[in-house]
């Protein structure tokens, strides 16, 4: 047990890390992790970092554990959604980190409800819980990353290695003067 508001992580503590400082970058992933940086005791979860490439990430709320791997990437091509701003639809291993702390952290909220949750509802997000996931958090923090986005609960686990964040950061917005959020230096007559 770690007192220190730091999950538990089997593995590569700095994958870990540097994952979880990208998706804070979002609004919603500061939201999910201070919510499960929070948990102390036996509900504090644990991490596994699975070194396999194209293994499916997933949270078991019986061992209160998250399975991940900082290698492998998501494909959310014929998903519905969005491509990110360089045009992929490849979801990062820290997008998909996000999503399974945001099970976690459901699952704490309210764990008398999170069974049933996981129901299977005919619907393209499977169950209720994927939508809340889905919708709630991961689209909005995937938007403010320049990820792509998904209306549906499925992809395709990438079988080549991919880098735990994106090799871009997110595009910055122009200002008037044409720089990227700085301010102008034109001088005016």
């Amino acid at each position: 047990m770690d007192r220190s508001g730091r999950v538990h992580v089997e593995g590569n503590r700095a994958i870990y890390d540097a994952a979880e400082a990208y998706a804070r970058k979002s609004a919603a992933g500061r939201s999910q992790f201070d919510s499960i940086s929070a948990l102390t005791g036996r509900a504090e979860p644990t991490v596994v970092i699975v070194s396999e490439i194209g293994f499916i990430s997933w949270f078991d709320p019986r061992k209160n554990t998250i399975y991940w791997s900082p290698n492998t990437s998501i494909s959310y091509k014929g998903q519905g959604g969005r491509p990110g701003n360089e045009g992929t639809w490849d979801a990062s291993p820290a997008l998909v980190l996000l999503h399974e702390v945001a099970h976690a952290v459901g699952f704490h909220n309210n764990p008398n409800n999170y069974g049933k949750a996981n129901e299977p509802d005919g619907t393209p997000y499977d169950n209720p819980e994927e939508k809340r996931v889905i919708t709630g958090v991961e689209t909005p923090a995937a938007k403010q990353l320049g990820e792509p986005t998904r209306t549906t609960h499925g992809g395709t686990p990438n079988t080549e290695p991919a880098p735990v964040v994106p090799a871009t950061e997110p595009r910055k917005r122009k200002t008037p003067c044409g720089g990227a959020q700085e301010p102008c230096n034109r001088r005016t007559p």
